[in-house]
């Protein structure tokens, strides 16, 4: 999803020389631009392979055999599956992929459309080999490639690009389309026929200005969300497939960059390598591009075939698509009770029977046909299939990529090295003055004692910090090993080798304070012998717990239970370690833990090593004699006081421990022996365990549901308690906004030229913004990536932290105050909501904490009632909000947060690309749900992309602005938008008559 990015490339940066020598050879036409069909042509004779690839599927199957949800998914529904987890449930099998054909030859651009639900990723990954397959999964049907069966080594020469932008956050977007092309590509290509494609990629998404960029994530700031949708393209592109798969690579573009990407994937089928690209929302522009059509619906294929016959087809079966009207909405309608209203004759098939039209109709008999004969390559099989193998790079060379960018990232974390440093040094110096110069008395070694106790303790406790790490870390690993970057042990080796520098210097730091401020070598002989064996056993300790943590994180299906179980562990080991209770007092049936316990045999060792041979002595104090009180006159016993310990030996005696140098290298290599085991089980959990996700099919709708969701229940509204700005307002009433001279700009550090050092410079992102939005008006927001719009719904907003912001802001006439915050409504781009709360409770609560607290709580209530019913969430209301892919749907989640805005009654409502990441169904219904809040007299500012004529139209004022942060035109879109596109026909731009507006402006801009 797009993210105008605050901080600007550093375009002054000089590209490296080699990238120089490479752009030389790339053929250009006369703007300079990236000719991709000439390139793709002269790769393609450099190395004698040719992109010849076809494939075919029939009657293509995935069913998943899941337990059957009997109810509504409450907090009491969970309660009571919980209790009775242990009767069996028998599985039914349930249709995600149902008989489906098809086939793809050079040259074809396949556009694969539905709804949600209808399959479409479904399709996608099992074409591309992605889903995965069990006893409770499995496809059924055939799949050939070149006319033979599918092989494993497909799924690395076939490209993917998923939903979502899985990439490591600290890498550059260079260094990210690098280390595909490296691993990726045929062997017999050179490195730099293979870094070439890098840069091809990269112009031609238009992404080469952000190449020495950090891609970035959620906490840390990178490339926008459009571009991040690019990178993903590019490393598949940089791949250079034989077949290429698109799943919604559109998703949070603006229009002109989602044609430019649709462009790209039309000259790459020009050349010769089949794509099948899923849209959400294509406009008529993008439809046009493709020459093949897919529509899935209700997980069965209802149309394949050329996209100038999708019309024809339809008519045949009596729907028909208006002259204005965009086929592919017309289409997507077709799949939904909406698709009624293209009804022109009585006899018309039903909705429902489209898929049974379809069978017994000539396009589907074309198909058959077609996958009966067999779709086999043209020619001799020259092409780039004949490699035969699973992945393209050797292990070494896959083992040192990996080992490399492990490395880069690492280091790129100065943050978390820093950290681990403090966190060294400064318990290493509380240890060291809590402990410090101990001396050679009793207290002195039950001292000595404890303080290995804590060094051990630091150790283990340090290890946990990397849970987080390392499932951020297995995300991109999954992903790319699904893709065939690299097997299982180069990715583990490199995290094996990577690990242990930083844990040397944490440790180093740790010891060298804490040994030598403690006077631990005193009353030792070769005490730089004994720090050593001290320093490399902590070590191995350190190493030992941290792939112990790396086991879990691997084995477990979340962070929140890995984190459950790691620490709970360790204290369990720490227990048992022999020092809180000594190995002689534990209990014969739990002895078994001390034994399989790694800190028993770390504790052991410290012990031999810092206490063996020492002398102890008593002091004057009377504690540590035997009997330690004063002995009574008269009292039957008249000796003397007794001194319990005279060497170090007979405190290990006393913990159960043993004494000899050799126990000591035996518990090193028990441990060193638990170091490897954890390695094994690691990599075992690496290679074989893995967390899917084969769908849901969830409880179906009633009767009932499905009437709500298009009926509205009015509730008479109640008046505002509170007041806006010293006036009184009621629940319904919004305010005026209005913003003058808005500027912001950011300080950024760029590199100085010929040095390390780095200077601070100002960036200003937004220049003399002006506008306003009244009462019941909606502001459309738009412009094309860079623009600065998210940065000016956040300025507008006051969600920005930092920068320095000029300008007036204010509303009602009054300038912006400290209650500002209070009176307005933002939603994100990014549904966030506790999984385990309903509906209902979601809005009771933002009402119950966002209104003023002198607001009854039954008016509370009653707010909640009320946008349960604009909001069409009634159906909904006692639904869990659950995880994405597994709860509510897409729009159901976006619906539910404009809803937790409205509870509180805001008197301006933001809204950041409400439409992104849904279909067009979905997007009409949100967009509608917006335009009845406006309607109520809230004033609405919204951005959005790539929004059909329909949508577009909903808004009454368009604020467009440019890349840089310009304003292009700001005023009213008048009816059928006539005043935006008037002022445009001033300029000599004129939009034709089937344009989408919004295409039209965002081009314009």
């Amino acid at each position: 999803m797009e993210e105008d990015n605050d901080i600007a490339p550093d375009e002054s940066a000089p590209f490296a020389d080699t990238d120089q020598l490479l752009q030389s050879s790339i053929p250009r036409d006369d703007e300079g631009r990236v000719n991709l069909e000439a390139f793709a042509r002269l790769e393609m004779d450099k190395i004698g392979l040719q992109p010849n690839s076809t494939m075919s599927w029939a009657r293509l199957s995935y069913v998943v055999e899941q337990e059957p949800i009997t109810g509504v998914p409450t907090w009491t529904y969970n309660l009571y599956r919980l209790l009775t987890f242990c009767i069996r449930r028998d599985r039914v099998p349930f249709p995600l992929l149902d008989d489906v054909s098809g086939y793809v030859e050079p040259g074809m651009n396949v556009l694969l459309l539905g709804p949600p639900g209808s399959g479409k990723t479904t399709l996608l990954e099992t074409l591309a080999g992605r889903k995965p397959e069990n006893k409770y999964a499995r496809v059924t049907g055939s799949v050939t490639v070149n006319g033979k069966p599918w092989t494993s080594d497909f799924k690395r020469i076939a490209g993917y690009v998923t939903q979502d932008d899985i990439h490591i956050p600290t890498m550059t977007v260079r260094e990210t389309v690098e280390f595909s092309s490296l691993l990726r590509n045929h062997p017999d290509i050179p490195t730099k026929q293979k870094l070439q494609r890098v840069q091809v990629a990269l112009e031609v998404l238009g992404i080469y200005h952000r190449a020495d960029t950090i891609v970035g994530g959620e906490l840390l700031r990178g490339v926008s969300g459009g571009e991040k949708k690019r990178v993903s393209i590019a490393v598949e592109l940089a791949a250079g497939p034989v077949i290429l798969f698109l799943d919604e690579p559109t998703t949070g573009l603006d229009s002109a960059s989602a044609f430019d990407v649709c462009q790209a994937l039309r000259t790459l089928a020009d050349v010769g390598v089949p794509v099948v690209c899923s849209l959400l929302q294509p406009s008529q522009d993008l439809y046009d591009l493709f020459d093949t059509v897919i529509l899935m619906c209700e997980r069965s294929c209802i149309y394949f075939g050329p996209s100038a016959g999708a019309v024809e087809h339809f008519a045949a079966a009596g729907y028909e698509c208006p002259p204005s009207k965009n086929i592919a909405e017309f289409l997507l309608d077709l799949c939904t009770p909406k698709g009624a209203q293209y009804r022109v004759r009585d006899d018309a098939v039903p909705l429902d029977q489209l898929h049974t039209f379809y069978k017994d109709s000539p396009a589907f008999a074309a198909v058959a046909t077609k996958v009966m004969k067999g779709v086999a390559p043209a020619g001799n099989e020259a092409q780039l299939l004949s490699l035969g193998r699973t992945y393209a790079a050797s292990d070494w060379t896959q083992t040192v990529l990996c080992t490399k960018r492990a490395a880069q990232t690492f280091i790129r974390k100065l943050r978390v090295i820093i950290v681990r440093i403090l966190r060294a040094l400064i318990i290493g110096l509380l240890l060291g003055t809590l402990f410090f110069q101990m001396p050679f008395s009793v207290l002195g070694a039950n001292n000595r004692v404890s303080l290995l106790f804590y060094c051990i303790t630091f150790t283990a406790m340090g290890a946990v910090a990397s849970l987080p790490a390392a499932f951020e870390e297995r995300v991109v690993f999954y992903h790319q090993r699904d893709l065939h970057f690299y097997r299982t042990f180069g990715y583990f080796f490199a995290n094996l080798v990577v690990d242990i520098p930083m844990s040397v210097i944490e440790v180093l730091l740790f010891s060298l304070v804490v040994y030598w401020m403690t006077g631990m070598y005193s009353g030792l002989e070769h005490y730089a012998v004994h720090y050593l064996t001290f320093f490399v056993i902590l070590l191995f300790t350190s190493v030992t717990a941290k792939q112990f943590c790396r086991v879990v994180a691997a084995a477990s299906p979340s962070l929140v239970l890995a984190s459950s179980i790691a620490p709970a562990v360790l204290c369990a080991w720490l227990v048992f370690s022999g020092f809180l209770i000594p190995r002689t007092s534990i209990p014969y049936f739990w002895i078994w833990l001390n034994w399989i316990d790694p800190f028993r045999y770390t504790f052991e060792a410290l012990a031999i090593n810092g206490m063996r041979g020492i002398d102890i002595e008593c002091t004057t104090d009377p504690d540590e004699f035997i009997p330690p009180a004063p002995i009574r006159e008269g009292a039957p016993f008249y000796g003397g006081k007794v001194c319990p310990l005279s060497s170090g030996n007979d405190l290990l005696k006393q913990f159960g421990l043993y004494e000899t140098p050799k126990a000591m290298w035996i518990d090193f290599c028990i441990l060193v022996g638990f170091y490897l085991l954890f390695c094994v089980l690691n990599f075992t959990a690496l290679a074989l365990l893995r967390t899917h996700n084969t769908g849901s099919a969830g409880p179906p709708k009633d009767k009932e549901e499905e009437e709500a969701e298009g009926e509205v229940r009015i509730i008479p509204s109640l008046d505002e308690t509170s007041s806006l700005l010293g006036s009184q307002a009621s629940a319904k009433k919004g305010a005026t906004l209005s913003f003058r001279d808005l500027n912001y700009i950011v300080p950024i550090k760029k590199s100085v030229e010929g040095s390390m050092l780095k200077q601070t410079t100002d960036l200003q992102l937004l220049f003399n913004i002006n506008g306003y939005v009244e009462p019941g008006t909606m502001v459309a927001l738009m412009g094309a990536s860079g623009a600065g719009k998210t940065t000016l719904l956040d300025v507008l907003a006051q969600r920005k932290t930092g920068g320095k912001i000029g300008g007036r802001i204010m509303g009602n006439g009054y300038e912006k105050d400290r209650f500002y915050n209070r009176l307005i409504g933002y939603v994100e781009q990014f549904n966030v909501f506790l999984p385990t709360l309903t509906v209902r409770e979601v809005l009771l609560y933002n009402a119950r904490m966002r209104l003023d607290e002198n607001v009854p709580d039954a008016y509370k209530i009653q707010r909640v009632e009320e946008v349960l019913d604009q909001l069409h969430l009634r159906a909904y209301e006692n639904r869990l909000v659950g995880n994405p892919g597994s709860g509510l749907s897409p729009e159901l989640r976006k619906k539910l947060s404009i809803g937790a805005e409205l509870v509180a009654n805001p008197k301006i409502l933001f809204l950041d690309e409400p439409t992104s990441g849904l279909d067009s169904q979905a997007a009409e219904a949100v967009m509608e749900v917006t335009r009845d809040v406006c309607n109520s007299g809230v004033p609405v500012i919204c951005t959005i992309h790539q929004p059909s004529s329909e949508l577009f139209l909903l808004f009454d004022s368009l604020l467009l602005l440019r890349p840089g942060g310009r304003t292009i035109y700001f005023g009213p879109l008048g009816k059928g938008a006539s005043s935006v596109l008037s002022y445009f026909s001033q300029f000599g731009l004129e939009c034709p008559t089937r344009k989408n507006p919004a295409d039209f402006v965002l081009e314009c801009s």
